[in-house]
């Protein structure tokens, strides 16, 4: 947020419709999903039609107990948990279809941002996380391997290499 000079206000998620109830916040970073769920959209009136922030989550199985499962059922868990995954992806995208529709029902207008800005916003992004990594807020290398597999991704998927950007 800084890098696109925006002045950050960093509040724990149940604090976030009252900062927009109250003023301290002009905007919130959410996926539309998000914004209907925790019900910031009833304070807000506009809607930025570029995907600006990613909502993350894991699931992360400690490599002591995943080896003291078989090859066999490790195999299996990630067999099931590869298909459980796409479905989440899928259903996912499907929400935020819904949530898009369901916003501009209640009247939130979809703005596009200037196309020549973009670029601009991008580039602000990419150093911002060369920032960090060189801070060492995470590991450059893993920064490297991520936009590397990026890269990889819109070589083999150049219709939907617009979905993940930077």
């Amino acid at each position: 947020m800084q890098a696109l000079h925006l002045s950050p206000v960093v509040l724990p998620i149940t604090d976030v419709l009252t900062g927009l109830q109250t003023g301290l916040l002009d905007i919130v970073a959410t996926p539309p999903v998000g914004a209907v769920i925790l019900q910031w959209y009833t304070k807000t009136k506009f809607v930025t039609n570029q995907p600006l922030s990613y909502t993350l989550g894991v699931m992360v199985i400690d490599q002591g107990a995943l080896q003291a499962v078989s090859a066999a059922d490790q195999a299996v868990l990630r067999e099931v948990m590869t298909g459980l995954y796409k479905r989440l992806d899928a259903q996912n995208r499907i929400d935020n279809t819904k949530a898009e529709q369901a916003l501009k029902a209640n009247g939130l207008q979809f703005v596009a941002p200037n196309a020549a800005e973009i670029p601009e916003w991008r580039a602000a992004v990419l150093a911002a996380m060369d920032s960090m990594a060189a801070k060492g807020a995470f590991s450059a290398g893993l920064l490297a391997q991520v936009r590397g597999h990026l890269q990889d991704y819109r070589k083999s998927h150049p219709a939907g290499a617009s979905d993940i950007r930077p």
